[in-house]
C-alpha cells in the first residue's frame, strides 16, 4: 500500500512540475482561432468568435446565401430595419432548417452585427461630411466581393447597415443586398457526420394516403388531426372532443417536389404557410409571413 501511495505522489509531482492541468479545456478541446475555416454539412464557415474554452463557436458563412431587400413594404414604417420578422431573417431560418434537417443542433442564428464588425477592425469615420465606416485593419475573412446586410440599430427606420464596397455604410431597406448568416454551435457539432437528406422523397408520395398527421411545436389552433386530400387539393384540420367537433378546410398547391403551400392554418385566419419534407414521417410548417413563425412547427405522421 505504501509503494502504491509513493508512486501516486511521484506522478502528481511530475504533473505539477511539467505544468499539466488535467482539467484544462485545452487538453480536451480543439483550439479554434478567429478566421479559421470549418465545415458543417459541406458548407464552409469562418470562425467569427469563440468562447475562451473553445467549446462554443460563432460561425460566419463563407459566402452569401441569397440576395434580397431587407424588409417587406407591408411592414410598419418603424419596423422596416428590424431583423426579426424581416425577409433577411426568413432566408437565415431556411438556411438553419437545412442544417437541422441534417442532424446538427444550431443554438442561435442571425447576421453579422455592426458592433461586432466594428470590433474586428473598422474605424469610426462618420463625420458631418457623412463618410461611412472605413477599413482600418479588418481581417480578410470579413471581406467579400459581394455586399451583405448587417444587423444593429440605425436612427432612420427605413435604412439599415450594409457591408458595401469594403466599408460599412447605410442603405435603404428596399435595396437588395446579400444575406450572410451567422450560427452559434457547440464545437462538438463539427465532429458529426451529417444525416442523409431526403433527396429521393417527394411530398406528393408522402401524403398520398388516408393517414392522419398530428401537430408538434405549437401551431396556434385547437386541431389535433390534419389530413391531405391530393385529388381535391384540400388540406383539412379536424378537432374532436366530447363537447365540440370542428373542421376547417384550406386549398393547397404543390410549389415543387418537396413543398406544399396551403392558404390557411390558424383557426379563423387565412395565414398562408408552406409545408416541406423532413422525413417520411415528419413535415415542417412555416408561415409565409415570418412574423407568425414563433418557432419550428412540425406535423408527425400517425403510425
Amino acid at each position: 500500500m505504501k509503494k502504491v501511495f509513493s508512486s501516486l505522489c511521484v506522478i502528481a509531482l511530475i504533473l505539477v512540475f511539467v505544468g499539466c492541468d488535467i482539467n484544462s479545456p485545452s487538453s480536451t478541446s480543439k483550439v479554434y482561432n478567429i478566421g479559421d475555416v470549418v465545415e458543417l454539412g459541406g458548407i464552409k464557415f469562418k470562425v467569427y468568435r469563440t468562447t475562451t474554452d473553445h467549446t462554443e463557436l460563432y460561425l460566419l458563412a463563407q459566402n452569401n446565401i441569397a440576395t434580397t431587400i431587407f424588409s417587406d413594404s407591408d411592414r410598419p414604417y418603424d419596423k422596416q430595419h428590424d431583423y426579426h420578422g424581416s425577409l433577411v431573417e426568413g432566408y437565415v431560418n431556411k438556411f438553419v432548417d437545412s442544417l437541422e434537417d441534417r442532424g446538427y443542433v444550431i443554438k442561435s442564428s442571425g447576421i453579422p452585427n455592426i458592433d461586432d464588425i466594428y470590433e474586428l477592425g473598422f474605424k469610426d469615420s462618420v463625420t458631418v461630411s457623412g463618410l461611412p465606416y472605413l477599413y482600418d485593419d479588418a481581417p480578410d475573412f470579413v471581406k467579400l466581393e459581394q455586399n451583405f446586410w448587417l444587423s444593429g440599430y440605425y436612427r432612420v427606420d427605413t435604412y439599415q447597415w450594409v457591408y458595401f464596397d469594403e466599408k460599412i455604410d447605410t442603405k435603404s431597406c428596399d435595396e437588395e443586398y446579400g444575406v450572410r448568416p451567422i450560427i452559434v454551435i457547440d464545437s462538438s457539432e463539427l465532429d458529426k457526420e451529417p444525416s442523409t437528406l431526403p433527396v429521393d422523397l417527394f411530398i406528393k408520395d408522402i401524403i398520398q394516403s388516408d393517414c392522419a398527421w398530428t401537430s408538434e411545436g405549437g401551431i396556434h389552433n385547437p386541431y389535433d388531426r390534419f389530413y391531405f386530400d391530393c385529388e381535391n387539393m384540400i388540406f383539412t384540420n379536424i378537432f374532436q372532443s366530447p363537447e365540440l367537433s370542428m373542421t376547417e378546410k384550406y386549398k393547397m398547391s404543390f410549389v415543387d417536389d418537396h413543398t406544399i403551400q396551403i392558404e390557411g392554418l390558424m383557426r379563423g385566419h387565412d395565414f398562408p404557410a408552406q409545408i416541406t419534407i423532413v422525413s417520411e414521417t415528419k413535415l415542417r410548417v412555416r408561415f409565409i409571413n415570418e412574423k407568425y413563425n414563433d418557432g419550428d412547427y412540425f406535423l408527425n405522421k400517425e403510425s
